[in-house]
């Protein structure tokens, strides 16, 4: 950002905000698409994310400037409505899960920018309605909690937005600690933190720059495939609520049904092992043992989820053939990041070697974010 977040409030409002917000973008290490299956995930908060400053106004209008789009956009908050202005939505669908809360809001002054590339797969629209609505926590004294935050936004992102995602991403953004991942069980919403120690490794990213937004693209399928997968599968275990209470056995279920809903089930199975044993691997420091099992996240998620894409493939591919520790495509699918596990030397000049190869082949120039990590959401002192 080319000035501070204060600056800009200062200069779009002329006046001083009442409160500064910070909140992290996030990567997950491993468990995609377990979230809405009640699954296991293992996400942690990074050190790219979005500023915002807030102060209340008189006016009975969301004010709102887009540091990144340079833009200033209001609405009036007595009777909210989607808007064409995709980013605007979430900050609405906030206000409205306020107001549903019998939170009054009379109006809202906002700056905000940051630092995560849109449909990247690092969640910047968990992070823009987490942190909104924890600075809005603030300045009207809601007594929301952390979880009741993250809660929310996922209702933003459900109810609002369009999206059928799961609780991981606003839980990550709001719980994270630096260098530790965090275990979620998303049926009982227990966690715990893992430490993150790489030592002489280095996570990266790497961005296909293939666009992607989860309302619009095949992600909210997915959901609806789990779904039909768990009414074919009652038919012979009345019992079952979701994939968490099947096993590998009961896909014999399938026979006389689609191999595409067999497929879901099966890789939602295997992807909740795999982030066991990702977590025992990183208590272990195997790095080794870490990275095969994103190889193996990888190719589950392209053949039986179908929710990779040729360029995520081409990524993964191109890491694996120069040296990476191991390798995935990380977010909801069809574009974004893939998630990379490399030694630390000669890290960058591997990474400008893959960059090349990928545009040779695809005529696209991928982008590489070296990533730390980070703690959640938290409030920005005058100090920082």
């Amino acid at each position: 950002m080319k000035q501070s977040i204060k600056e800009t409030f200062k200069i779009q409002f002329g006046y001083v905000p009442t409160i500064q917000i910070h909140a992290p973008g996030r990567i997950n290490l491993i468990g995609e698409h377990t979230d809405y299956n009640n699954g296991f995930v293992l996400p942690a908060a990074i050190d790219k994310g979005i500023q915002f400053a807030l102060s209340l106004n008189p006016t009975g209008q969301l004010q709102v400037y887009s540091q990144n789009f340079e833009k200033m956009w209001s609405s009036k908050l007595d009777n909210i409505q989607k808007t064409e202005v995709a980013w605007a939505n979430y900050l609405l669908g906030t206000i409205l899960q306020f107001q549903k809360r019998n939170i009054d809001i009379i109006g809202i002054d906002c700056a905000f920018g940051g630092d995560i590339p849109i449909g990247s797969g690092m969640s910047s629209s968990a992070a823009l309605v987490c942190g909104f609505a924890k600075a809005l926590n603030e300045i009207t004294n809601a007594g929301l909690n952390d979880w009741d935050i993250a809660k929310l936004g996922r209702q933003v992102e459900n109810e609002f937005v369009g999206t059928a995602c799961g609780i991981m991403d606003q839980f990550a953004s709001v719980f994270g600690k630096e260098n530790h991942a965090m275990l979620l069980d998303c049926r009982s919403l227990e966690f715990q933190y893992i430490p993150i120690k790489l030592k002489d490794h280095q996570l990266i990213l790497l961005n296909s720059m293939v666009k992607h937004k989860n309302s619009d693209s095949g992600y909210n399928d997915r959901p609806a495939d789990c779904q039909k997968a768990v009414k074919v599968l009652q038919k012979a275990y009345p019992n079952i609520q979701s994939f968490r209470d099947i096993n590998a056995d009961m896909l014999t279920a399938f026979k006389e049904e689609s191999l595409k809903l067999k497929n879901r089930a099966s890789f939602i199975i295997d992807e909740n092992q795999r982030v066991q044993a990702a977590c025992n691997a990183l208590k272990e420091n195997n790095l080794q043992t870490f990275g095969n099992l994103l190889f193996a996240s990888h190719q589950g998620l392209d053949q039986e989820y179908e929710v990779s894409c040729p360029e995520l493939n081409l990524l993964v591919q191109l890491a694996k053939q120069n040296g990476a520790i191991g390798a995935r495509m990380m977010g909801g699918g069809f574009g974004g990041c893939t998630l990379n596990l490399f030694k630390s030397i000669n890290a960058e000049a591997t990474i400008q070697r893959i960059i090349q190869e990928y545009e040779t082949k695809t005529n696209i120039k991928a982008e590489a974010y070296y990533i730390s990590i980070k703690d959640g959401i938290k409030i920005i002192n005058e100090d920082s």
